[in-house]
């Protein structure tokens, strides 16, 4: 499943410009906001800002087992202070109005920053979302707004990528009008400063399948598209063992829209 901004469906700005939400998010910290630099855009630069459309259609088209998944229109934070649902609701109905356009239905939301926000699930409901991913169950990967983030939850999440502090993660679904798919394991970005931990890293999530396996449950990994940026040859070795590891086990692999099919009730 890969879940993409709204504001990537654009071919240019007069189409983004046509989406814009009649409500913008209205953040305590402007910063937050993108709208302010979608002023600032060169036009000489546009073969760099609107270049998605067409990877969106080789998706599409070529590759019709991948799930084409929403990360909201603009980025949109959930927990952060002044926005409101009636905001949520029009960037969410913009994401699902520009998706449309080319011809793809969002059935799925990754809610950036992982900001779930439980109140908001009704209206992706609304707006035919059927799934969403969850966080971790571990007090460290709570849904937070930017200001409640901490040194100490973000070091107990770095180490539990490479020693078992929270479990394996593994999970089995429970139906429901919206399904939550929690993620399971971050793949997190090869760090050469650590790179003595590394095999830890992959291990962890090798020992994670392994226990899914025996449990019958579902295990969700993720990652950032640019976290295969840097260092490409040794994160693309690390995903191939983590995948081989999988097909022994006979694993498969399903989108979030996929799975939640199987569980939603009426």
């Amino acid at each position: 499943t890969i879940a993409t901004v709204g504001f990537l469906f654009a071919q240019n700005e007069h189409e983004i410009n046509e989406h814009i939400p009649n409500q913008l998010p209205n953040y305590d910290h402007n910063i937050l906001s993108p709208y302010e630099d979608l002023s600032k855009l060169k036009f000489e630069f546009n073969n760099l800002h609107y270049w998605c459309p067409d990877l969106i259609e080789l998706i599409r088209t070529e590759y019709p087992e991948q799930e084409l998944a929403s990360h909201t229109f603009s980025h949109y934070y959930c927990l952060e202070p002044a926005q409101t649902s009636t905001e949520f609701e029009a960037d969410l109905r913009a994401a699902v109005n520009i998706a449309n356009k080319r011809n793809v239905q969002l059935r799925s939301i990754v809610f950036p920053r992982n900001q779930v926000r439980k109140e908001y699930l009704d209206i992706c409901i609304q707006y035919g979302i059927t799934s969403y991913r969850g966080v971790e169950n571990a007090w460290y990967y709570s849904s937070q707004a930017g200001n409640e983030e901490t040194l100490l939850k973000r070091a107990f999440r770095l180490a539990d990528s490479y020693f078992d502090l929270s479990g394996h993660n593994s999970f089995k679904v429970s139906p429901g009008k919206i399904i939550n798919l929690p993620a399971s394991r971050f793949l997190r970005p090869y760090n050469r400063k650590l790179r003595m931990l590394e095999k830890l890293k992959v291990n962890r999530i090798l020992k994670d399948i392994s226990v899914a396996n025996e449990r019958n449950e579902f295990y969700h990994l993720w990652w950032h598209p640019h976290n295969f940026g840097d260092h490409s040859e040794e994160m693309f070795a690390q995903l191939e063992n983590i995948l081989a590891h999988a097909k022994i086990l006979n694993f498969r692999s399903y989108t979030m829209n996929e799975i939640a099919n199987h569980y939603l009730t009426k």
